[in-house]
C-alpha cells in the first residue's frame, strides 16, 4: 500500500465514521480532513461547545459490514459485497485514533442470497471470521472491546435489493400467510459459540498433524466411478500400498 492509499483510507475513515467520533471522543470538533475539504459547510464551534462535546459517549458503538456496491460487478463475488478493510484493521484503527475507548459491536454480518433457506453456510463462514477477528482485536492488539450482536434476527426488508438478499438468523417465508419463522443453520452455530463464549482450546479447534492408518482408502469420486490408490508400481512390479508405504519411513512429504 502506497502512501497516497493510506492517506485515502485516513480521509474515508475520516469522512465514515470520524465525522461524528473525533469530536465525542478527542477534542469536539471534526477532523482536519474535513474541514480541509468542506470548510464552508461545516458549522463552527466555540471552545464551549467543543468542551461539551467532548466525552459525550460512554462507549464506541460500531456498525459492520458488507459494502454493497452499485457497480456491475462479477457475480461469483460474494453477491456483489465488498470488504474493503477487515473488522480487525477497522478496531484497531478505532483504538489508536481515539485512544482505545470501550467498543460495542452493534451490529455485523453478511448477506446471502434470498433464496438460501436452512442451509447459510456462507453466512456462518463469515459470521464466524468476523467474530474470530473480534477476539484476535482483543486478544493481540489490546482493543476493548466488550460485546457483539448479530444483524439480524429475523430475514427482512434490505434497502437497496428488497427481498432479494437475507441476513437473518432466522428465515422468513414472505409468501405464507403466517410469514412463518424457520431457524437456519447459523442459529445453532450462534447457539454454541455463546455457550462456549467463543472458540476456547478444544480437541476440535485444534490443528492436527499426522499419517492416516495403513488401509485408509483414497481416492476421486466423478459421477459413479471411485478411483483408489491400494496399489503402487515399485521397481517394474505392482505393489500392496501400505507394505510399499511401509518402507518409505521419513520419505512420506513425497505423497503431499
Amino acid at each position: 500500500m502506497t502512501e497516497k492509499n493510506i492517506k485515502e483510507c485516513q480521509k474515508s475513515l475520516d469522512f465514515v465514521l470520524g465525522w461524528f467520533a473525533k469530536p465525542i471522543f478527542i477534542n469536539g470538533d471534526y477532523p482536519e480532513s474535513m474541514r480541509s475539504n468542506l470548510s464552508s459547510l461545516l458549522p463552527e464551534f466555540s471552545e464551549e461547545e467543543k468542551k461539551y462535546i467532548k466525552g459525550t459517549a460512554d462507549f464506541f458503538a460500531l456498525s459492520f459490514g458488507a459494502t454493497l456496491s452499485f457497480q456491475l460487478l462479477d457475480s461469483h463475488m460474494k453477491f456483489q459485497q465488498l470488504e474493503s478493510i477487515s473488522l480487525r484493521q477497522l478496531l484497531y484503527w478505532i483504538s489508536t485514533e481515539y485512544n482505545n475507548p470501550p467498543v460495542f459491536i452493534v451490529e455485523n454480518s453478511w448477506f446471502v442470497s434470498g433464496s438460501t433457506k436452512r442451509d447459510d453456510a456462507k453466512y456462518i463462514y463469515y459470521l464466524k471470521k468476523f467474530i474470530m477477528e473480534t477476539l484476535k482485536a482483543i486478544r493481540y492488539d489490546g482493543v476493548n472491546v466488550f460485546g457483539y450482536t448479530v444483524w439480524s434476527l429475523l430475514d427482512g426488508f434490505e434497502w437497496h435489493r428488497g427481498y432479494s438478499i437475507r441476513r437473518g438468523l432466522f428465515y422468513v417465508d414472505f409468501q405464507s400467510h403466517d410469514k412463518k419463522l424457520i431457524p437456519k443453520s447459523s442459529v445453532l452455530f450462534y447457539q454454541k459459540l455463546i455457550e462456549k463464549n467463543g472458540f476456547p482450546p478444544l480437541p476440535e479447534n485444534q490443528p492436527t498433524e499426522g499419517v492416516f492408518p495403513c488401509g485408509f482408502a483414497w481416492g476421486i469420486v466423478d459421477n459413479y466411478i471411485q478411483a483408489t490408490l491400494d496399489y503402487v508400481v515399485h521397481q517394474g512390479q505392482y505393489v500392496d500400498f501400505c507394505s510399499w508405504l511401509d518402507t518409505k519411513g521419513p520419505f512420506l512429504s513425497i505423497l503431499t
